[in-house]
């Protein structure tokens, strides 16, 4: 038996309204839910219950689909079950079940709190831009091929590679022209290499006592050889204090000085 009815005013009837099968019976014109249940059917209109369900969960994704949103948003990007179920309108519980499904591995507690307090999910997040001791200021930036666990990159790096359209490679450095590390102006910096940065410092200093630290500094280099200064003391093979702690915890970490931030 053929019978015309609407298709989209049967699914804004039973399923954006949510009517009952009883309910359709007057509208259909049929005295049995069963008849009602077989009408609907023939339209494509699921009549399960766990099926509506899911599909609303999924929100037309096919399972394959859903699955690799899920790991996309849980894995990649972090997002707490919460966060998930908040996006697609559902509870985490019911999504629970999705991830044992699909075989998508929950992290450890120890792991959620340390993703739902670091970035800008911590209570003392500033913007993700920062000051460092060293008179530098980095930014957050955890996408960057060269961000290691603190995820921050300084930001005068980021702006000469926005500059150039490329990552730095390893033997260039970034120059602060006018000398102040905070201005970080693309008019004030100027790409060098490892040797070009360290010869620029030391004509700085020619004609003028490096003795800055009574004695401190080696009678062997004018300056430190890594980042050209004769106000921090001087350590070991050219370096100051600062550089030589930075290239002993890379060569531990197994990179090279300039990959560290």
């Amino acid at each position: 038996m053929k019978y015309d009815f609407n298709k989209n005013e049967l699914e804004r009837l039973y399923i954006s309204e949510q009517r009952t099968l009883k309910d359709m019976c007057a509208i259909l014109g049929v005295k049995s839910p069963i008849t009602a249940r077989k009408i609907l059917n023939s339209y494509g209109i699921s009549t399960n219950h766990n099926e509506r369900i899911s599909n609303k969960t999924k929100h037309g994704m096919t399972d394959q689909e859903f699955a690799d949103y899920l790991i996309k948003e849980y894995s990649n990007k972090e997002k707490s079950l919460r966060q998930i179920g908040m996006d697609l309108g559902v509870n985490a519980t019911a999504l629970r079940k999705y991830f044992k499904r699909f075989n998508i591995p929950l992290r450890a507690t120890s792991e959620a709190k340390s993703i739902a307090t670091r970035g800008s999910r911590s209570r003392n997040w500033n913007g993700g831009r920062n000051l460092r001791s060293n008179g530098y200021i980095e930014v957050y930036c955890p996408t960057h091929p060269k961000a290691k666990s603190r995820k921050y990159i300084y930001e005068h790096i980021l702006v000469m590679e926005q500059h150039l359209g490329r990552c730095l490679k390893d033997n260039e450095i970034v120059h602060h022209i006018n000398g102040n590390k905070t201005d970080n102006r693309i008019e004030n910096l100027r790409l060098m290499t490892n040797s070009e940065h360290v010869a620029s410092h030391g004509h700085k200093n020619k004609g003028r006592s490096v003795d800055i630290l009574h004695g401190a500094w080696s009678k062997k280099y004018s300056c430190c050889t890594m980042c050209g200064t004769t106000t921090v003391k001087h350590k070991a093979n050219g370096l100051c204090r600062n550089c030589y702690a930075t290239k002993l915890r890379c060569h531990k970490k197994g990179v090279m000085p300039n990959e560290e931030y």
